[in-house]
This record gives structure tokens, sequence and C-alpha cells, in this order.
């Protein structure tokens, strides 16, 4: 299998009344079982989504990989290879036979980052945090920088999106070790973590106003990046669909 030090990152901001069953060969058997077996709930809806996604990353690298050397960096057909299903560890993290995956989704967004290296992926629609959260989440650095940030709701969310990130890569979970790491902003690292600074963190905000959602990649200083952002349920399915 070929190596490349890029992430591909796929992210779908789905319509709330989207009919998920439309396109059901979009699906693995699972979760098409899945979305048959009752009435689509939100949490159901944000999984069907993340699966979208998931397939998108993989097909992204898979064209991207396939482009650069002339041939598929894969046995088998591609397609077939796009809809395999991943698996979770003892810890509850997907994993992948030929590479690196990371899932996240909240209130209207789902996304995936794809790699072959060790990745973390967290997003958060913005909302009302208490103080309690906040104090639960930032060190004590952090919390004095937030009190004088001029959009603290933007600080608070990808200091948090970024922690999750690195602990989702380490498979350590949030628990209570959340507000001992830090997250340097001018350096884009978490300080504290078993990752050391040998990663760094890429936020992205989604949408404006009051609507933004907050996402933040953890992958390997070295990595090289690339967004697929997808809005429009028939480009994405086209997209995925398009070497069947």
């Amino acid at each position: 299998m070929i190596r490349t030090r890029k992430a591909y990152i796929c992210t779908f901001a789905f319509p709330e009344d989207w009919d998920f069953l439309r396109f059901p060969s979009a699906y693995s058997e699972k979760t098409l079982g899945m979305l048959l077996s009752s009435e689509p709930g939100v949490r159901l809806r944000q999984s069907a989504a993340a699966e979208l996604c998931y397939r998108a990353a993989r097909m992204a690298a898979w064209k991207d990989i396939s482009s650069a050397v002339g041939e598929s960096p894969f046995i088998g057909d591609p397609a077939e290879w796009t809809s395999r299903d991943y698996i979770k560890n003892a810890s509850g993290k997907p994993e992948l036979d030929e590479g690196f995956m990371n899932i996240t989704h909240t209130a209207g967004l789902a996304a995936v980052v794809f790699s072959y290296a060790p990745v973390g992926i967290d997003a958060e629609r913005e909302r009302v945090c208490s103080d309690k959260l906040i104090r639960r989440t930032l060190d004590e650095r952090e919390y004095e920088e937030y009190l004088q940030a001029g959009d603290r709701t933007a600080f608070f969310l990808e200091s948090w999106t970024a922690k999750e990130s690195c602990l989702k890569l380490t498979s350590e979970g949030l628990g209570g070790s959340v507000a001992s790491l830090r997250y340097d902003r001018g350096k884009s690292v978490i300080i504290g973590s078993s990752l050391r600074e040998d990663y760094k963190i890429l936020p992205h905000v989604f949408g404006g106003g009051e609507e933004r959602t907050f996402l933040s990649v953890c992958c390997p200083k070295g990595t090289e990046p690339e967004l697929y952002a997808f809005s429009d349920p028939i480009e994405l399915l086209i997209y995925i669909n398009a070497i069947r």
C-alpha cells in the first residue's frame, strides 16, 4: 500500500429535513438496517451523515493517490473498498486495515478524517456553555485568556474541540483530564498530552452568525491536510459513487 503524509477531511453540512433513506445504496448493510428499523432520530441521522463522510474521505484518498501514481494504491474494486465497514477497538475508537480514521458529528454537521498516521477530529455546534463546563475544560491560564477574549464562544469551542481531537487520537477519552491540557494557539499544539509537540491542531469554522460550527483536527506535524466540504447531499452522493 502506498503511504502519503496527507490527511483527507470530509465534512457534510446536512439539512435537518433531508430524507436519508432516499438513496439506500449509499450505506452499509448495518447502517441501512438501522435506518429502516425505526424512524431515524437525531443520533441515527448524524451517524448516517458520518458514514457518508467516511466513504467520501476514503474516496478522496483513493482518487488523489491513484492520480499521482497512475494506478490504484489498493487491491480490489475501489467501490467495494470505499464501502467496507470499519471496526471499533476496545476503547470504541474506529479502526481500518488500510490506515487511520476518526469520526465526529454534531447538530447539522458530520465529519471524518482519513490518514496513514494517527488522527483525531472533533466538532461542536455553537451554543451557550455553562461556566462550570468552561472551568472544567480550560486550565487556569486558558481561563484568564478566555476572560480577555473578544469572542469568548469561539475561544472556548476552539479550545474544547482542539483538546478533544487530541484525546480522541490517543484513545484516552475526555474523562477528567481535559483541564490538565493547554491549547497553545500560537504554536497550534496541545501542551501536556502524551503527543507533546509532534502533533498540531488544525481549527476550522463553518457557517456564520449564531450558527457556527467549530471543528478541530489533530494530526502529525508535516501532514498535508486536504478538506472536502459538502453541503449538497446530491453532490456528496455523486462524489462517493463517481467510479461505480
